[in-house]
């Protein structure tokens, strides 16, 4: 609990004479003292019989007051004893404490600490609203809890890591640790609705889904290869079988096709049909990459073109 202080603050009198164990006294004025409470007084100052009491409450000239403090003794005084307002070695005391302390200071709690600005220190328990996080490094058992925005991070390793590109519309690249600087192209994606029917009549290639990618200056160690993924999804089936080939081509080689089967009509709706080309990995820069599917016999719609890469 603080105490207050006045600098204008009169010496007064006892107005009669008091025991050790009285915590009501009168004096002779108030004049300056302090209107809130605790506040110190010293009666008979510089004597042996001097004694340190702290105010709790005044009404008028009657003070109520606890005896003793500060390590002085509760001792009977005469009327006339001087009473002074002033400041004792506890003041003193507490202010070379606070100056030492760690913890425990304005109110904290025991357990708490400040948190500084060059020091080096380890945070517990500690909710963080919108901070900005400059070049930050987690260790240990940490997690993010919400939805935080992460501003070009740098990620050291994906040991243990647990991530997902489902929702990412263009796709998006991951810095590399390879030491070249440049973007690894993992799970780079392309998706196009697409409501058409497929033919047999002159076997019709449809194409015009792709993506780009941009393959970096150096892959991380443990790449071998890039995996192309081409999928469509049959929405309408008049056949009694269909089937079609799927590829892709990476600036405008084509990879071998892939022959996929639709089975009946009453099975082949909501068929993925799902192909996927594994290839060497790509020089720096930027790549094409393009879906096509052409029809071998039947007749079928398709919806939902897509393709992406990730790295094996």
């Amino acid at each position: 609990m603080p105490r207050y202080y006045s600098s204008t603050a009169t010496e007064t009198q006892l107005v009669g004479s008091i025991g050790s164990s009285s915590t009501i006294i009168e004096v002779a004025s108030t004049s300056g003292f302090p209107v809130s409470y605790p506040y110190t007084l010293v009666l008979e100052i510089g004597t042996d019989s001097e004694e340190i009491i702290d105010v709790t409450s005044a009404s008028g000239t009657t003070l109520t007051v606890t005896r003793g403090v500060d390590g002085s003794a509760a001792v009977a005084h005469s009327a006339g004893a001087k009473v002074v307002h002033g400041v004792t070695a506890r003041d003193f005391r507490e202010m070379q404490t606070h100056m030492e302390a760690t913890s425990n200071v304005h109110g904290m709690g025991a357990s708490s600490q400040f948190v500084g600005t060059t020091d080096t220190q380890t945070l517990s328990n500690k909710t963080l609203t919108e901070p900005a996080i400059v070049a930050p490094a987690i260790t240990g058992g940490g997690s993010w809890a919400g939805s935080p925005e992460l501003v070009t991070p740098t990620i050291a390793s994906f040991v243990n890591a647990q991530h997902s590109h489902s929702d990412a519309a263009s796709g998006g690249v991951l810095a590399s640790s390879g030491g070249g600087g440049g973007n690894v192209p993992l799970g780079f994606y392309y998706s196009e609705d697409y409501i058409g029917t497929f033919t047999s009549t002159g076997g019709a290639q449809i194409g015009g889904a792709q993506f780009a990618l941009t393959a970096p200056e150096e892959w991380p160690d443990w790449a071998s290869g890039l995996a192309i993924h081409s999928q469509v999804e049959v929405s309408s089936n008049t056949s009694s079988s269909a089937s079609l080939y799927l590829w892709c081509n990476v600036n405008d080689t084509e990879m071998y096709p892939f022959y996929c089967f639709v089975p009946s009509p009453s099975q082949g709706v909501g068929t993925t049909l799902h192909v996927t080309h594994l290839v060497q990995l790509p020089d720096p820069g930027s790549h094409t990459v393009k879906l096509f599917a052409q029809m071998i016999s039947g007749s079928l719609a398709v919806f939902n073109r897509s393709m992406w890469a990730t790295l094996f």
